[in-house]
């Protein structure tokens, strides 16, 4: 496979992934909120995504089939995408109440399905691609993964508000489907000659340890500030489709926007030292945001720091793939040596989503025990820049999640002198 199918093979492949996660881990949390059920349903939501977090474990299975055979590559790509917008029509024709842990298992089959995709993607993009190549590799993910965080938190969102859930996952499968007809067309040629893929190999590396165990530490912070924020929003009083317009502004413009942005930063400042500006402007960005929460509790400056930590989140996308690819060009089963690594994000999406969640349980059993202030729609979205109050329960949570965050944030910064060396 050519550099530039590679290329239109990630965009795809990412884009799709990328709408299937941020629907499951951003907006059916609001959804959530917004019919009523308590906020520990979104932590069994978090954790349907377990498959998807410990896909390391059946990798070796995914990388020998896909070096075992030529056409195995096309078939778990075309096949697993095609699959998971599919399923979605399925689960059009379910209730989010009344069928929820049937749609729970779905989501489960659906997040093996998305690994599946990813595992081969990385092990076929680590093994025909330099390091430059492997920046503007991650670069296009990045923009992927923002094109895919619009149509699966804003669009979906307001889909949902205006026109219900089923047709939202309606619409949903139609997004995926569509996305996955690049995928048909490519000339799928995998070179590398067969070798058994075993993860205990991985295991046994006391190099892969440290290395994940840094990469936890960096990606953590943000998916625990992140998690919930789309829960706040509703908890806050604004309406679906305005969430979803904020959320989607929050998570895919903020990676568009720090995708250019962070290369050129990195490119200035030099990778080391681009890392540890990014981790010290977040500790003090989680700081002020758990301040917030009690002292003045402005919602217009929840917005502007919540898209503040979505562009850190753009920029530790880069730091933690590029760290990753790169620890695992020398490696001779690449693909189930990264998805080793790839644990720390889905650990960190699940592990953080869970206390999140759990957090805001303790002080919020649902959103009728919230004192919100006056709804606020599209036509009003001005209120923004006035709004100040937060119901006292609520800020409680949310100051106990952002404080953590900036506690990890630090861990983070203490630990990246392991990474020095990497330029």
């Amino acid at each position: 496979m050519n550099i530039k199918q590679l290329y239109i093979l990630s965009f795809c492949v990412y884009l799709i992934v990328s709408i299937f996660t941020f629907m499951l881990y951003t907006a059916l949390p609001a959804m959530i909120a917004k019919e009523g059920l308590s906020p520990q349903y979104s932590g069994l939501v978090f954790m349907s995504m377990l498959p998807f977090m410990l896909s390391f474990f059946y990798s070796g299975f995914i990388e020998s089939f896909r070096k075992r055979k030529k056409s195995a590559l096309k078939i778990l790509m075309c096949g697993c995408n095609l699959a998971l917008g599919l399923l979605y029509f399925l689960i059009a024709f379910l209730d989010l109440i009344n069928d929820f842990y049937i749609i729970l298992g779905i989501f489960v089959i659906m997040n093996i399905l998305c690994s599946c995709s990813i595992v081969c993607l990385n092990g076929v993009g680590i093994e025909q691609s330099n390091r430059n190549q492997k920046i503007t590799l991650n670069t296009i993910m990045l923009l992927a993964s923002g094109l895919g965080g619009a149509i699966g938190i804003i669009l979906s969102l307001i889909i949902y508000d205006k026109f219900g859930f089923r047709i939202c996952n309606i619409f949903l499968g139609f997004s995926i489907l569509i996305s996955c007809l690049p995928l048909f067309r490519l000339h799928y040629v995998d070179s590398i000659k067969f070798i058994p893929q075993k993860i205990l190999n991985t295991l046994k590396s006391k190099k892969s340890w440290k290395n994940i165990l840094s990469l936890i530490l960096l990606i953590f912070p943000l998916v625990l500030n992140n998690s919930m924020s789309s829960t706040l929003l509703i908890y806050l009083g604004f309406e679906v489709s305005v969430v979803g317009i904020l959320s989607g502004i929050l998570s895919s413009l903020a990676l568009v926007i720090a995708s250019p942005l962070m290369y050129s930063f990195i490119r200035f400042c030099g990778f080391y030292n681009a890392l540890k500006i990014t981790l010290i402007f977040e500790v003090l960005l989680f700081t002020f945001m758990a301040l917030n929460m009690v002292l003045w509790q402005s919602h217009l400056y929840i917005i502007i720091t919540l898209f503040l930590a979505s562009l850190c989140f753009g920029a530790q996308f880069i730091f933690c793939y590029t760290l990753g690819m790169r620890w695992c060009e020398d490696s001779s089963q690449s693909g189930v040596d990264f998805s080793f690594l790839r644990m720390s994000e889905n650990a960190g999406f699940i592990i953080a989503g869970i206390i999140a969640s759990q957090i805001v349980g303790i002080f919020v059993a649902n959103i009728n025990d919230i004192k919100s202030l006056d709804s606020i729609n599209l036509s009003s979205i001005s209120l923004i820049f006035t709004h100040k109050g937060i119901d006292n329960n609520l800020s409680k949570a949310y100051f106990y999640i952002f404080i953590l965050s900036a506690i990890f944030a630090l861990l983070g910064l203490i630990s990246i002198k392991g990474v020095k060396n990497e330029k």
